[in-house]
């Protein structure tokens, strides 16, 4: 019995010291996000700049575009008031439609003209909706 009384105390001596030698030992550790979270944060912020850098990129392309739009809108009213008021003075605009009476295909127009088929296409659609 005395030995048991000996192992006790020296058991229990053995736990207290190690709770006194490593106090954390028995305490499961909360972990530590901070240098996560501090590196979540710049790479969103960096996320935040590249969103705003192809933002005004987008918006330089889209201006452009506009601004495209706009003179094809411009070019094609010219050329409605050029056959509504039947001046077809444009060279271009003769040979369209003097090449079409025979018998050519836009692509083929187009070629000998070195327009685009676009271009021929646009002539030729406004001659038809003019022409009575």
């Amino acid at each position: 019995m005395e030995f048991f009384v000996v192992f006790l105390l020296g058991a229990m001596l053995a736990v207290v010291a190690l709770v006194l030698l490593r106090p954390g030992m028995l305490v499961k550790p909360t972990p530590d996000f901070s240098l996560l979270e501090e590196m979540a944060e710049e790479l969103m912020g960096r996320i935040e700049e590249r969103e705003a850098e192809l933002d005004q990129k987008y918006q330089a392309i889209l201006e452009a575009i506009n601004q495209g739009e706009q003179r094809l809108l411009r070019l094609s009213e010219d050329v409605v008031k050029a056959f509504k008021n039947g001046d077809l003075a444009s060279p271009k605009v003769k040979a369209v439609l003097e090449l079409k009476e025979q018998g050519l295909d836009d692509l083929a127009i187009a070629k000998q003209l070195g327009v685009g088929v676009g271009e021929v296409q646009l002539i030729l659609a406004l001659n038809d909706s003019i022409s009575p």
